[in-house]
């Protein structure tokens, strides 16, 4: 009676749930950050950022996408992304070793060549390797997929993997795993 709790079941079923979604990255959201014009680090897990959102567990396997959009010349914009290959996550200590003196580069490039992050106590950075230039009538974003812890289950009525009231429904054949 003490070691089989209905707390205990509930907290093994939620902590289960988590695991699976960090293993498989079946949960995985996309957040946007704004980027400013020679503004190269944005603090990740700001609200501005996650949108005030407290289930980030780690950046998706799939990648950061940089979005620069420009309205040049015309009503219709035109965006260019860097992604994949071209837009490389690399760790700082790398950076250091084979790009050295990148944090003291004041050029700002119109698609940064890549991005890493970099932790600050209780903070976490995203940064660009490139400052962006950014002009008045163009936008920079990053789109940020991360991999989502999944919100508690307090009821018997409630779903695994609702974000929002949203439920994902392509996954009930995993509910047991």
């Amino acid at each position: 009676s003490v070691l089989f709790t209905s707390t205990r079941r509930n907290q093994a079923i939620n902590d289960a749930a988590e695991e699976f979604a960090d293993l498989t990255e079946c949960l995985i959201r996309q957040s946007t950050v704004a980027c400013s014009c020679n503004v190269s680090e944005y603090m990740l897990l700001s609200s501005g950022v996650l949108g005030g959102s407290t289930d980030f567990a780690r950046l998706a396997k799939q990648g950061v996408e940089y979005h620069h959009v420009s309205s040049h010349g015309g009503s219709s914009a035109r965006t260019r992304t860097v992604s994949g290959d071209e837009f490389p996550r690399r760790d700082v200590e790398w950076l250091n070793r084979y790009e050295p003196g990148w944090r003291e580069s004041t050029t700002p490039v119109e698609l940064p060549a890549g991005y890493y992050l970099r932790a600050d106590g209780g903070n976490q950075y995203i940064g660009l390797r490139n400052k962006p230039d950014i002009g008045s009538s163009e936008t920079g974003k990053l789109l940020v997929p991360y991999v989502a812890r999944p919100a508690p289950m307090t009821s018997t009525g409630d779903e695994p993997f609702t974000v929002n009231s949203s439920v994902r429904t392509d996954l009930p054949i995993y509910h047991h795993a």
